[in-house]
């Protein structure tokens, strides 16, 4: 994935996944005094997730060294399934409570 073209299309995928799951960690802190210190936790990590996806690709690998590129792609890769794990949840979720709101609309109409 060297062209720009799929760069840029990844890191799409990964913010609009960032921000689904941002949707779910504000609903469980919504009542937190800890609230504030979550959400810009959740998007430093975020951010630095991609910042760090982005020097991986356009990086030369000799420049990061061996090692500290390894560490980098699996600190990526650990957040990213993470994500997507947590994804596959949310969307279940919204499934089922997309699915008895539509039946409680035509089922349960008030004449």
């Amino acid at each position: 994935m060297r062209s720009t073209g799929g760069l840029i299309i990844f890191v799409i995928v990964m913010l609009l996944l960032d921000l689904y799951v941002f949707q779910a960690v504000k609903t469980a802190f919504a009542s937190s005094r800890f609230r504030t210190a979550v959400h810009v936790s959740f998007w430093i990590v975020a951010l630095l997730s991609v910042f760090g996806f982005i020097l991986f690709v356009l990086t030369d690998p000799d420049l990061l060294g061996r090692k500290l590129r390894s560490y980098l792609f699996a600190c990526i890769i650990g957040l990213f399934l993470a994500k997507l794990v947590t994804l596959v949840f949310l969307v279940t979720d919204d499934l089922r409570r997309g699915i008895q709101w539509a039946a409680g609309k035509l089922l349960f109409r008030n004449t």
